[in-house]
């Protein structure tokens, strides 16, 4: 019943009509964007798009450039760590063991064509280990975690202001060759960057489907779910060697396996600025449905209402609701919500910038009275048939 409120919401009003997937996010023979020396202007607008990009210089400043399979496991050889989808949380592996070329076939789970069939091993010893001590991670693991954040640096298309975000939220991935994850959508509801230090990694990125499946998509669950087709339908499919990086938006299904002939290695790390608005926005319909995503509809209402305390209505009633509203902001009544009008009723430099990006549909630096209108109305309609489902 919400699947089927929310497709009407979204033919409600023409402006919501979705633009076509393989256009907006730039698909060219399976391939993402690639950049070498990539400005902060242009990474910022394409994350702000939610478009993937593969920077082949990433890891050019990296203190963590020489971190293969085989430097983790002489350097970090007391820690420990986990093997993926043996059915166990605890990690039983030890990083100092010969795993650099171990493959265990995955069992008990429907994959797809050119999924990977042997298990990756994975390491949060920098989130998880103080609140999920009962895993067991080696001797000191604080000053292993410390270890970790110290040789965490922002590249340099990254603003510095993410450092402290980094720092805490480290992923590694270990895989053998031939090993992977399973196609996935994290509950993340910022950007994702994964940087391959050794080896080479075979991606598969997926958008997330008009209708998504009501259970999300957990590992490998997409595999599975073919009505009305199938919910697995990876528009890029390219390599990331080391060194290189892909950044990609939240809700994207994602898929790595390793092709290399080395043992591949590679930190994922989650960043908020630049914030992927235009890409919530035009895919608001389709994202709102998506239960892995259901944490990060406050910030998408923050970022709609820009100070608004109304609740979400029907599109016509919440149009009339904006329209009062942005009368009171435009206090200049030249029909345009000025950065320093709008600072007024949103105070908070960071979401008064993304409120910016999130109403400025033409791009043109400025956010007209007729923009926020629309992207009000178009936000509180699929939130008000939502929570009347």
């Amino acid at each position: 019943m919400l699947h089927v409120l929310l497709a009407c919401a979204a033919r409600h009003d023409p402006s919501f009509a979705e633009p076509d997937s393989a256009a907006y996010f730039q698909v060219e023979n399976g391939e993402p964007a690639r950049r070498s020396d990539i400005s902060v202007d242009e990474f910022r607008r394409l994350v702000q798009r939610g478009i993937p990009v593969v920077v082949q210089d990433a890891a050019r400043d990296s203190l963590m450039k020489e971190w293969s399979c085989s430097y983790m496991r002489d350097n970090f050889d007391a820690a420990r760590f986990r093997r993926e989808y043996d059915g166990r949380e605890e990690n039983f592996e030890s990083m100092g063991d010969d795993w650099t070329t171990k493959k265990v076939p995955i069992v008990g789970k429907k994959l797809a064509p050119g999924a990977p069939r042997y298990q990756p091993f994975y390491w949060d010893i920098v989130k998880a280990w103080r609140d999920e001590q009962e895993r067991g991670w080696g001797p000191d693991p604080a000053v292993i975690a410390k270890a970790v954040q110290g040789n965490t640096t922002v590249p340099y298309f990254l603003d510095e202001s993410n450092l402290n975000e980094m720092k805490h939220n480290p992923e590694f991935w270990f895989q053998p060759p031939e090993t992977g994850s399973l196609a996935h959508s994290d509950e993340h509801c910022i950007p994702t960057i994964a940087t391959t230090l050794s080896g080479v990694k075979r991606w598969r990125l997926s958008h997330v489907p008009a209708e998504p499946h009501r259970e999300g998509y957990f590992d490998g669950l997409v595999y599975t779910y073919n009505k009305p087709a199938p919910h697995w339908d990876p528009i890029y499919d390219f390599n990331v060697s080391a060194g290189e990086a892909i950044i990609f938006p939240p809700g994207m299904i994602h898929e790595a396996k390793s092709v290399g002939e080395v043992c591949a290695s590679s930190a994922t790390y989650q960043f908020s600025n630049p914030a992927p608005t235009i890409y919530w926005r035009t895919w608001w319909p389709r994202l709102r449905k998506l239960v892995d995503m259901q944490h990060c509809y406050g910030m998408v209402a923050r970022w709609a209402q820009m100070g608004a305390r109304a609740r979400p209505q029907s599109y016509k009633k919440a149009k009339a609701t904006a329209e009062e509203y942005a009368q009171k902001v435009d206090t200049d009544r030249d029909g345009v919500l000025s950065e320093a009008e709008i600072r007024a009723v949103v105070p908070n430099a960071k979401l008064l910038s993304e409120a910016i990006s999130y109403h400025d549909t033409d791009a043109d630096g400025a956010v007209a009275v007729s923009e926020f209108v629309d992207n009000y109305a178009n936000w509180a309609e699929v939130e008000f048939r939502a929570i009347r489902a």
